[in-house]
């Protein structure tokens, strides 16, 4: 809508009765060659990838749920073995240090043995250090207390028994075509770009605006009423850029 701000002719400002100018255009965009459809199709895409991502993240989580517990297992055994081992190197150490005093050890062997335990410590230390870091990412993972120690129970047995004798690459590789969800993304991720790809094409081609103005006392007679088209020349930018952009993101996907 347009208004004249001053008419000489009436000494009015911004005169919207009949003796004043106003102008009305209403315009409608038209979309061609399926904009609109691949856009829609590019929104269908990204709404898949965010559920592989989702799924990629659950699989991460369910991965790195049986590492900490396994390794968590591991260290708590650890641990108790360095335990075991501190406690007969201090014995020994302690009945050397007796001997020492009566001159039946030499300093060096009681030395080598102390040295010996201040390694053991320091093993332990760092046993307790990963130790601490295995029992937070267990906690975090099944929401478990800060207060609380899980002490994890495995099935010797069961886990004895494993073995990869029997699995066969082909058939692992079959059940990652349709249960990996990252190799899925992947897949995606071409079909994004291919999808983009016709886009960036379609985009090349010029849109259409077709709209109808109404003049009050602007034009050649009053009342004028005109219906107008619209459309830009693509001489200069046809979207060449994009396109080839678009293209080779397609190869990248695929490799």
């Amino acid at each position: 809508y347009e208004n004249s701000i001053y008419n000489p002719s009436t000494g009015k400002y911004f005169d919207a009765t009949s003796t004043g100018e106003n102008i009305v255009q209403v315009q409608e965009l038209i979309s061609l060659a399926g904009k609109r459809k691949k856009q829609t199709t590019l929104a269908k895409i990204n709404t898949q990838l965010a559920q592989c991502d989702f799924y990629e993240t659950l699989r991460n989580l369910r991965t790195e749920l049986h590492i900490s517990f396994y390794e968590l297992s591991f260290s708590i055994q650890s641990l108790a073995v360095y335990n075991k081992q501190l406690e007969s190197a201090k014995q020994i150490a302690d009945d050397m240090d007796a001997q020492y005093r009566k001159g039946n050890v030499s300093l060096k062997e009681l030395t080598r043995i102390k040295a010996l335990i201040f390694s053991l410590e320091n093993a332990k230390n760092d046993i307790n250090i990963t130790l601490h870091e295995q029992q937070n990412a267990l906690r975090i993972l099944t929401r478990t207390p800060v207060t609380a120690f899980i002490l994890p129970t495995i099935d010797e047995a069961k886990l004895n028994a494993l073995s990869s004798e029997g699995l066969d690459l082909k058939k692992l590789l079959s059940i990652a075509d349709t249960a990996r969800y990252d190799l899925k993304e992947s897949q995606k991720n071409v079909e994004y770009a291919e999808a983009n790809y016709k886009l960036q094409k379609a985009t090349g081609i010029p849109d259409v605006t077709i709209g109808t103005t109404y003049d009050r006392n602007g034009s050649y007679i009053p009342n004028y009423w005109g219906l107008g088209i619209g459309v830009q020349l693509p001489v200069f930018n046809r979207n060449q850029g994009n396109i080839k952009v678009a293209k080779f993101t397609i190869e990248e996907n695929k490799a």
